[in-house]
């Protein structure tokens, strides 16, 4: 009896502290003016006023990495045989000293499931991290494992560039801004002061990038009910920094600012394309311009 005693004591309290834990996040969702304001509300609150979790989809592109002796015969059968001069350039390479001791002669396999880019890691940290002092949770997965259909019942957010995330192209909105398979951004409609072409600039001497391009894309999703949210670079480094801008404090105003203005004396537009300019260093972000803004239309209803 007094083991039964002490386990209704304890679900009684475990009950308590959730729900005033619940109730202090909603208070300092409420004492926290970033969260409240309107601009925060024009970029985030199609996303925050939905019952529903959103799905963020982190892209997990397909790299190449060296057999090992663990991986079966039929994967190991698939490998790529380099050439003399490939792997003493591999093996010479200051990037793979270290990663491979198995011989004179590396072959590559295809990894489907296991790495992302920096870049996205980061921006899953800062869009956790902002829906979860919203008092939201998120969905996580990995874009090789979504489907039509989870991108038809809630909002979702795409991390990663056509490159990585094949959803970030799937959906049938005209967009004014594209990428290409050049590996640049394409102005199909360029205003005065644009280019038709963004394209990445890199130092000359190191091969290291210096500039890169990002697009924040909002549209519906394929339903109409739901909107997705694609961040994403050219490379990882601008889709760091297009989660970068959605989720910090200065950059967010400027966005939400921006998005009011183009609205009017209505309602900030829902669906609308950023497109930004980063400066890089050393493999990060360091500043990123805000360059053009579009408006989509809404869909007519049926």
């Amino acid at each position: 009896l007094v083991l039964s005693g002490l386990v209704i004591l304890l679900v009684v309290g475990v009950v308590a502290l959730y729900s005033s834990n619940q109730q202090l996040r909603r208070q300092a969702r409420i004492l926290d003016p970033s969260l409240n304001t309107d601009e925060f509300k024009a970029v985030w609150g199609p996303f925050i006023d939905d019952s529903e979790s959103p799905l963020l989809v982190l892209s997990n592109p397909t790299v190449y990495r060296f057999v090992n002796e663990a991986d079966p015969g039929a994967l190991a059968r698939r490998a790529i045989q380099l050439t003399p001069e490939q792997t003493r350039s591999l093996l010479d390479a200051p990037e793979f000293k270290g990663q491979y001791a198995g011989g004179e002669s590396p072959r590559l396999i295809p990894s489907l499931g296991m790495y992302t880019g920096m870049g996205e890691a980061v921006g899953v940290y800062r869009l956790t991290d902002l829906l979860r002092a919203s008092d939201k949770t998120i969905l996580l997965r990995q874009s090789r494992h979504v489907s039509a259909a989870d991108l038809k019942y809630r909002n979702v957010i795409l991390l990663g560039s056509i490159y990585v995330n094949e959803w970030s192209r799937r959906l049938p909105t005209v967009e004014n801004f594209v990428y290409t398979f050049s590996a640049t951004i394409e102005n199909r409609d360029p205003l005065p002061g644009e280019e038709r072409e963004y394209k990445p600039q890199f130092n000359e001497e190191t091969g290291e990038m210096s500039v890169d391009y990002a697009l924040i894309t909002v549209k519906p999703n394929v339903s109409g009910e739901h909107v997705v949210m694609t961040l994403a670079g050219i490379f990882s480094e601008g889709t760091e920094a297009a989660a970068e801008f959605v989720t910090t404090r200065n950059h967010l105003n400027l966005l939400g600012q921006r998005l009011r203005t183009l609205g009017g004396g209505n309602a900030p537009p829902k669906y609308y394309q950023a497109l930004l300019k980063v400066d890089v260093e050393n493999g990060t972000p360091t500043s990123i311009t805000l360059l053009s803004l579009r408006v989509f239309p809404e869909p007519a209803k049926s």
